[in-house]
């Protein structure tokens, strides 16, 4: 990991899950956030899943301190950077910077994810919950650990676990034919708000935003969590075991 000078720690994981427990590993990977119920709370399949037990070489790994600061970063953190189109935010660019600053901070997006990091820490246990994180070319499914490691200090882990080709034009494509300015995306699963419901994006096209194209993209995108993601993230750390 690069860091400021502050020493790593060792990542740990509760134990897989059993055929006892109702699947495999590799079962609770294959979970899909499109299958979500939005307006569900998390699913008692979802709350079953187990954090994988051990860490892999491909993780993105990264800390945070008591301050909020990010001080730490794994090797593939620059990869990572370079795949989503944001070469900006390679690791001797944000090390020492404040963690919620990469946070478009829109109906309490940022409120969400401390309250969820000061349950974990009162709680001293880890959580995880489950992420649609897309590149420019790539539909990326990913789980997400997180741990307080002494200190005040946060360890985050993502893994992916699914990935598929994407339309490398297709959030431009719904920033141009969006109804109004404003286009409200959730962080967690990626779906859109069209009126009182929310779309995949690939989905989004095919209903009431597929209209004629007003050319360059004119449309604002922020970022929120739809109601079964703001659902779910309440609900961590209680999806992971502590026995």
């Amino acid at each position: 990991m690069r860091t400021n000078g502050l020493p790593a720690r060792p990542v740990r994981f509760s134990p897989a899950p059993s055929a006892g427990d109702g699947g495999s590993a590799h079962d609770s990977q294959i979970i899909a956030l499109h299958d979500w119920n939005p307006s569900a709370t998390a699913s008692a399949r979802l709350q079953a899943v187990e954090p994988v037990p051990v860490d892999a070489p491909d993780d993105l790994v990264y800390e945070i301190d008591a301050r909020g600061r990010l001080v730490a970063v794994s090797d593939q953190w620059d990869a990572f950077a370079l795949a989503n189109g944001a070469p900006e935010l390679r690791a001797n660019r944000v090390i020492g910077r404040p963690f919620w600053s990469f946070f478009d901070d829109c109906d309490g997006l940022v409120e969400e994810h401390r309250a969820m990091l000061d349950r974990c820490r009162a709680r001293d246990q880890r959580g995880t919950f489950l992420l649609r994180c897309d590149a420019p070319n790539e539909r990326r499914m990913l789980r997400m650990w997180v741990e307080p490691v002494g200190e005040g200090r946060f360890r985050f882990t993502s893994r992916t676990l699914s990935v598929e080709s994407l339309d490398p034009d297709l959030y431009d494509r719904l920033l141009r034919v969006a109804p109004s300015p404003t286009v409200a995306r959730c962080s967690h699963c990626n779906r859109f708000r069209y009126r009182d419901d929310w779309f995949e994006p690939e989905l989004a096209l095919r209903r009431e935003y597929e209209r004629p194209s007003r050319g360059e993209p004119t449309g604002t995108m922020v970022h929120t969590l739809c109601p079964g993601c703001r659902q779910s993230l309440r609900a961590v750390p209680r999806l992971v075991r502590t026995n």
